[in-house]
């Protein structure tokens, strides 16, 4: 996996979201009565719902759950590969720079001493 990288090379962190937008990214795309902002208002939404509804609508409830909870394991794979890949990747941007550096320092001091 790449990691993209800025105009001067140094790699860009990947996005890293807070609980509740991965949280509503993924259960959005399942069931959007189970997402934060929706929640709050299945009481008003399905007050008079009969038992029997009640009982469908919560099956589907744990079926939406276990589907969020394999596309959140999914996300979490490619978001740790996304960070170790970020991680190798900024390694070698640092040795690439100190290496450049000390190229420098090697050929300013060997102009040095040709000059002498």
């Amino acid at each position: 996996m790449t990691t993209p990288t800025q105009s001067s090379g140094m790699p860009v962190p990947p996005v890293v979201m807070s609980g509740a937008e991965l949280y509503n990214q993924i259960m959005s795309g399942i069931e959007m009565d189970l997402t934060t902002e929706n929640m709050p208002t299945l009481d008003t939404k399905y007050e008079g719902e009969s038992d029997a509804d009640q009982k469908i609508r919560m099956t589907g409830y744990s079926e939406a759950f276990a589907e969020y909870q394999n596309q959140f394991d999914e996300y979490q794979k490619k978001q740790s590969e996304e960070i170790r890949s970020y991680g190798n990747n900024a390694m070698s941007y640092i040795e690439n720079q100190d290496r450049a550096t000390d190229d420098d320092a090697l050929n300013s001091l060997e102009t040095s001493m040709q000059n002498i």
